[in-house]
């Protein structure tokens, strides 16, 4: 490699190696800085005097960290011509070692291309503070689901996958990269929830798959878990029990015991409930509570993020009450089970808020108390139901009120005026979702009140 002698200083070498011009050092300078979580800039005179090596002492404390950190060498050579600051002997000269002779630039050259090199490597990195950032967008979002409209989450988690997606172009670390790769399969996991709460299960559907791609490419266990699970939950809901249960089967193979085997298995259950196979149901609810039981130290997505990619007690007992509202057809009869299990969930909640589940383990209750012939007790529970603001009228909760209104349509109350008349509040309910795009099963199982 050779040494232009128009360097000044090893800094300036280094700069005109990269190709820089001013600009592009001193957006390096900033750039390093604020991974560093450290204030500290520089202006283009500054910058220039580093280069010529006009400076009689080093710069402050705080910029020499900043400098180390973007050449991975100490300050005190980044200052010294390129020679001194390198090592190499101002005259070298050939040695002979037993008739061959070793050019000793020839050996100075490899030592440097392989400083240079890792140098290099080692410039593209994350600071913490930046990494920390990141982390904290997601946990955020997740923690705050259950109180946030659908439509919020979705527009913060796509600038937030889109900044992560950026910062993957600035490390070659693997332990960074496969943190960011984790952080944008948990971001596609929030924007299919979000997706398929606003009603486009095709999008939700996409999200959900690109999810589990980052948990394979990172070999994530629980983001993969969870992905399936998510997978299964979308086909559930659009009709496809069958794909439901596989997708669930899917799942459980990458979660032996704890909180994430608990939720696929509980997804597979709510499947088989719509199937109408009451043995397979319950089974899958027994293998949920014995994987809660056996549950080991928590893992980090399910346990440690929490929030929407948690699956608590509550969320168990409340998609139990479900699956035995699935089963509360007459031909099956478990409504007091569904009952007792739906209000266990809400006695868990304690006051806590949740504008997507607890309203609609109130729609559960209100089919199950129908199922049971308790009419005043079901129109309280859907009383709480419908109270929801237009922004958390979800599909899960639409979906479920269309189950209402099939019990509605039975011949237990089809001719009672004050069932219709309940009837018609939720069609004017069903008729104002938190998306125009919410279309399906749930709106084609609400035709116009009569009156």
């Amino acid at each position: 490699m050779t040494v232009r002698a128009s360097h000044k200083t090893l800094l300036a070498k280094l700069a005109a190696e990269r190709h820089w011009t001013h600009p592009d050092g001193i957006a390096c300078y900033q750039q390093t800085a604020e991974d560093m979580g450290l204030a500290t800039t520089v202006t283009t005179r500054q910058w220039e005097r580093w280069l010529s090596g006009e400076l009689k002492t080093l710069p402050r404390p705080v910029r020499c960290r900043v400098l180390e950190r973007m050449f991975n060498r100490p300050v005190h050579q980044l200052f010294q011509p390129p020679a001194a600051g390198l090592g190499i002997p101002a005259a070298s000269r050939g040695v002979d070692h037993g008739g061959t002779e070793v050019n000793r630039d020839l050996v100075a050259g490899a030592a440097e291309e392989s400083t240079e090199h890792v140098a290099e490597v080692e410039a593209l990195t994350i600071g913490p503070a930046t990494l920390e950032q990141a982390h904290d967008d997601v946990r955020r979002l997740a923690q705050r689901y259950g109180t946030t409209p659908p439509w919020e989450v979705l527009t913060h988690a796509v600038v937030a996958r889109r900044r992560v997606r950026e910062l993957l172009k600035r490390t070659c670390r693997p332990d960074q990269q496969r943190e960011l790769y984790l952080l944008l399969g948990e971001l596609c996991g929030l924007l299919a929830v979000s997706s398929f709460d606003l009603g486009d299960a095709a999008a939700a559907t996409q999200h959900a798959r690109a999810a589990w791609g980052y948990g394979e490419h990172i070999g994530h266990d629980g983001l993969r878990a969870w992905a399936r699970g998510t997978q299964a939950l979308i086909a559930y809901w659009d009709g496809r029990p069958q794909e439901a249960v596989r997708l669930a089967q899917s799942g459980q193979r990458y979660q032996a015991t704890g909180t994430g085997r608990v939720r696929v298995c509980c997804i597979e259950a709510r499947a088989w409930s719509h199937l109408g196979n009451r043995a397979a149901a319950q089974d899958a609810l027994e293998r949920a509570d014995h994987a809660r039981q056996h549950a080991g130290p928590g893992e980090e997505m399910h346990d440690g993020l929490g929030g929407e990619f948690g699956f608590g007690a509550a969320r168990q007992a409340r998609c139990e009450g479900t699956v035995y509202v699935q089963l509360g057809d007459p031909q099956y009869g478990d409504p007091r089970t569904a009952i007792n299990r739906t209000l266990h969930a809400l006695s868990l909640y304690d006051g806590r808020p949740s504008m997507k589940v607890i309203p609609q383990a109130h729609a559960d209750l209100a089919a199950a108390h129908l199922l049971d012939g308790s009419f005043a007790d079901a129109c309280d529970h859907l009383e709480a139901a419908l109270d929801v603001p237009v922004e958390h009228r979800i599909r899960g909760l639409i979906e479920r009120l269309a189950s209402v209104c099939v019990i509605l349509d039975g011949d237990r109350y089809r001719t009672y005026r004050p069932a219709q008349d309940l009837r018609h509040d939720i069609w004017n309910f069903a008729a104002a979702p938190a998306s125009p795009a919410i279309t399906g099963p749930a709106r084609a199982a609400l035709p116009p009140a009569t009156t």
